[in-house]
């Protein structure tokens, strides 16, 4: 249990430090928008096992997902990659 609790506070830190680059340091509501955010994804997802992509999966998911079968260069030249790395992706390779 004192796990599961560590785990919340770390994500908690998480999120304030996220909403305080955006709506900037002083916010007087980061705090409490940080706990309503925790205590929904407790709600909604409580218990559960949630993955979440790494930026360099995610990267891949993206180019696997504009990628129609027949716009391979496109797709390199949208993301700074070769063709053959797009290829690679749809092929299931990293």
């Amino acid at each position: 249990m004192r796990k599961q609790t560590a785990s919340c506070d770390w994500l908690s830190e998480q999120i304030a430090e996220s909403l305080a680059e955006e709506m900037g340091p002083e916010h007087p509501h980061i705090s409490r928008l940080a706990q309503s955010v925790l205590d929904r994804l407790r709600r909604r997802l409580g218990g559960a096992y949630v993955y979440i992509p790494s930026a360099i999966d995610a990267r891949q998911m993206e180019i696997r997902a504009q990628f129609n079968g027949r716009n391979a260069p496109e797709v390199a030249s949208a993301n700074g990659v070769t063709v053959r790395t797009v290829y690679r992706l749809i092929n299931g390779k990293k």
